[in-house]
């Protein structure tokens, strides 16, 4: 009976310590995604995972459906993201503290009526801390305004000698997917600044590669910009192909030591997203009239009542192959997972551990030299399908 109690609690001890592991390692995940310039609000959740059920576990409610959201922006360096709602002409943020996610913490956004609403930003200024701004527009040029973050300030008209701080953390979502990029120039001196209408605003202090100067009619991106990188894609370097998905070339800016790399992209409308030194791509081009692998079960979630996944996917004329790319600014090596679904993305890199989403199912696993390996599988559900952020919580 003795040996038979020591055994049970032996097992006990040990499932507990799987759970808490589990637990600890599988972060939160955010669904939705902004409608800035539609009608339709999508709803912006939070969620875990229960580990036995294998399901999405509802925790906080950061936009109704009824809202929507503006925008989503997230700075993992300092361990936050900002929610701005409704989904058009925001009047509200939700700051939402990695670790702490389920504390509530929000701020209202006032600003004249017939001000016009561009873009929302987030800007980390060295001294001062971290920003939200919105770009406005009056009708003649943009005006900056926005609130101090940590802690929480007031609402009111920002310095525009501080956009130079602005931050990029990447595109999300597939289908119909959401930036968060900032369109630069490079000035005569060939450093780069962002591009505004009828402001003057100053440089990155960063010089750009003599060879990476657009043409009259190409755009440039500042995809990424982080504590580690930053990241630059040119219209000018999008290459399709007739039958293919093409490639396109990114030019990615280490700060450690002030070095710039050229990284080819499978997917000539790819887009990425950055976690610390790492670059995950989801890889995307032309439809050439292609379905993207996975349309059976696309045709049977939706995303919002009466629209299901599928068809956005068939409304944005891109083809996606269900290839999913990571790269790593530090050591150079490129990894690459294949899903076989065309709905998958990358959600997060923390440490060795990729997190993403395969249609309807989240899992996690571990990055080696040239291959992903121990996919473990965290969650399956309609639900999991409009994921498309996630963090660790490491406080709790």
């Amino acid at each position: 009976m003795r040996n038979h109690l020591i055994a049970v609690t032996s097992f006990s001890v040990i499932a507990c310590l799987c759970q808490l592991r589990l637990a600890a390692q599988s972060p939160y995940f955010v669904s939705g995604f902004p409608t800035p310039d539609r009608a339709v609000g999508i709803p912006v959740e939070l969620y875990s995972v229960d580990p036995v059920t294998n399901k999405l576990k509802p925790e906080r409610q950061v936009a109704s459906a009824d809202d929507g959201c503006d925008s989503i922006l997230v700075n993992s360096d300092r361990r936050f993201l900002v929610v701005a709602t409704p989904h058009i002409s925001p009047t509200h943020i939700e700051f939402v503290d990695m670790n702490s996610p389920l504390k509530s913490a929000a701020a209202d956004l006032k600003y004249d009526d017939g001000l016009g609403h561009l873009a929302a930003r987030l800007l980390d200024v060295p001294g001062q801390g971290s920003y939200f701004a919105l770009l406005l527009w009056n009708g003649d040029t943009e005006l900056l305004k926005g609130m101090k973050l940590t802690p929480l300030g007031r609402f009111g008209d920002l310095d525009w000698s501080d956009y130079r701080y602005v931050r990029a953390s990447g595109t999300a979502g597939t289908g119909e997917p959401w930036a968060d990029s900032v369109e630069v120039a490079v000035g005569a001196g060939g450093t780069l600044a962002p591009r505004l209408a009828g402001v003057r605003v100053k440089d990155l202090g960063i010089a750009v590669p003599a060879d990476l100067r657009p043409s009259t009619n190409g755009v440039l991106f500042m995809n990424v910009n982080s504590d580690s990188l930053l990241v630059l894609s040119s219209s000018d370097e999008q290459y399709p192909a007739l039958s293919d998905v093409g490639y396109q070339i990114h030019h990615v800016y280490r700060k450690s030591d002030k070095s710039w790399q050229s990284v080819t992209v499978p997917g000539s409308l790819s887009w990425g997203r950055g976690f610390g030194s790492w670059l995950a791509y989801t890889v995307v081009g032309p439809s050439h009239g292609q379905p993207s692998p996975g349309k059976g079960k696309r045709l049977t979630t939706n995303v919002r009542s009466g629209y299901t996944v599928d068809e956005m996917f068939e409304e944005s004329h891109r083809y996606y192959p269900g290839t999913l790319l990571l790269y790593d600014a530090t050591t150079g090596r490129s990894v690459q997972i294949q899903t076989g679904q065309g709905d998958s993305e990358v959600l997060l890199i923390d440490g060795d551990d990729v997190y993403y989403r395969v249609s309807d199912s989240l899992y996690r696993a571990r990055i080696g030299s040239d291959a992903v390996s121990d996919a473990t599988l965290l969650a399956t559900g309609d639900e999991v399908t409009q994921i498309h952020w996630a963090f660790s919580s490491r406080a709790e």
